[in-house]
């Protein structure tokens, strides 16, 4: 998580007492529920990526512009 976070990447990784790291729905236990906070922060996370994806090209069709 460390370098992930070290090269800009938003990470949520909350972490359960009562169970390891594991792939499924969670029911029954902690984790239950925690695809729909999966869902949201995927969300989240893609519409700040796109947002500075597109001012970045932006800058640079300005850049080209002023250039021509």
């Amino acid at each position: 998580m460390t370098a992930l976070r070290k090269v800009g990447t938003e990470v949520d990784h909350p972490k359960d007492k009562d169970i390891g790291h594991s792939f499924g729905l969670g029911t029954g236990t902690s984790a239950e529920g925690r695809i729909v906070d999966a869902i949201r922060f995927r969300k989240t996370t893609r519409n700040r990526r796109l947002t500075n994806v597109y001012r970045v090209v932006e800058d640079i069709q300005r850049q080209l512009w002023v250039k021509v």
